[in-house]
């Protein structure tokens, strides 16, 4: 898989290797040993066991069945969405994971693809379709990518390129093979080739520690810390992953939100003794009614807590440079498009909030409003929200999109 690192450092807007949240980890994870991870170095030649890249050959058994799916680090369940985000100087780096309800045949074998979105400053400077299959064993194999870089002199590369079954152009006894993106038995020291595409790609990849991990959208506890080593250039990076999220670190950008699995974040704003239900979407500007010619973006995060509250967390991403003026819950009776406002996600209700910066984050208490139309009181519309909801979507309004800008709807 194309990293962040190697890509922005060929454009001059390198990544650190090492992040601090994870090198700060003491404490031990529960099924791997926390250890001083340091600054890249290697953590030793005694390898414990070596994950057997033959499991993930051409002619095994795969599956890309939600139904089915094992690997609790590296979820590929269609649907699910990942945002890290970071700063490298006065650079915003932000990489955006996107688990696609599409596939690709690679040699006979059904992939799932997974979109890697990478921008630098609201700048695209990468976007890559990564192929993978989970084995009967859990390990989620690499069957490679197609790679489009964005040069900032204009024009495009696609280095990095790779399909498994593919002759070798430099040499045609060579055929591609999948690769090991994770191992379905993850232990500390594992080591596994993660590419298979000789003078192409061919990182390799070793289970470098665990343990507690502090990111933007909460603490996980049971955590990877992945080694990924680039023989063809010496290049050293690492990532984390979370037991049941996914990738919370690579390099120096950090899980900031995902639409699923995140609700540690909601722990700090919910009792102990009753986790809140969490609902998480992306807010999409393509999916708005009435459309409107923008391209800000933005994720929710909205909470039921125990006694009924509805608490929210918006982060906007307002590249459109807008002025924000108000956001809501909607609830949509089908076939129609929009939906009377059930709740507002902001205040002082019908008091436009007139914020134009790039970055936004909302934190609200949901307001019921009395004149939905829909429901007569807070608790029948709370109990259709908990039956239904997919059939709430969340949105933001702003000078530019009066209608709406970007809205996502409840998984």
């Amino acid at each position: 898989m194309q990293q962040a690192s190697r890509l922005i450092a060929s454009l001059a807007c390198g990544l650190a290797i090492v992040s601090t949240a994870c090198d700060s980890s003491t404490a031990s994870s529960s099924q791997l040993p926390s250890m001083d991870l340091g600054t890249g170095v290697d953590i030793g030649a005694d390898i414990a066991v070596a994950a057997d890249v033959a499991e993930c050959a051409f002619g095994q058994q795969f599956t890309i069945d939600a139904t089915q799916l094992q690997n609790a680090y590296f979820p590929i369940h269609p649907g699910r969405e990942w945002q890290l985000e970071g700063k490298k100087g006065s650079d915003f780096i932000q990489l955006t994971i996107t688990v696609l309800n599409a596939t690709q045949d690679i040699g006979g074998v059904t992939t799932r693809v997974i979109e890697e979105r990478e921008t630098v400053n609201d700048t695209v400077v990468e976007v890559s379709q990564n192929y993978f299959a989970e084995n009967i064993a859990g390990a989620v194999c690499y069957f490679g990518e197609d790679v489009t870089i964005y040069l900032p002199g204009g024009g495009t590369s696609s280095e990095g390129t790779w399909r498994a079954g593919d002759v070798s152009p430099t040499d045609p006894d060579t055929r591609f093979h999948p690769g090991i993106i994770m191992p379905g038995d993850p232990s500390f020291k594992m080591s596994f080739q993660m590419e298979g595409a000789p003078g192409i790609a061919e990182d390799e990849g070793r289970i470098a520690g665990g343990g507690p991990v502090k990111v933007p959208a909460g603490a996980y506890t049971e955590t990877l810390r992945v080694r990924e080593f680039n023989p063809l250039d010496g290049h050293i990076g690492f990532k984390s992953y979370a037991k049941g999220v996914g990738l919370i670190i690579d390099g120096e950008v950090e899980l900031t939100s995902c639409t699923v699995s995140c609700p540690i974040l909601a722990a700090s704003v919910a009792s102990e003794a009753a986790p809140p239900i969490v609902f998480n979407t992306q807010l999409r500007s393509e999916i708005e009614v009435p459309a409107c010619a923008t391209e800000s973006e933005g994720l929710a995060q909205i909470m039921v807590l125990q006694d009924g509250t509805i608490q929210s967390v918006v982060i906007l991403n307002n590249k459109g440079n807008e002025s924000v003026r108000f956001g809501h819950i909607h609830h949509l009776i089908p076939p129609a498009t929009t939906g009377p406002v059930v709740w507002w996600l902001s205040s002082p209700v019908g008091t436009d909030l007139n914020l134009t910066d790039r970055h936004i984050d909302i934190r609200q208490a949901g307001i019921y409003s009395t004149t939905n139309g829909h429901f007569a009181t807070a608790e029948a519309a709370l109990a259709e929200l908990l039956a239904n909801p997919g059939d709430f979507y969340v949105n933001f309004h702003s000078d530019l999109c009066p209608g709406g800008f970007a809205r996502g709807f409840l998984p």
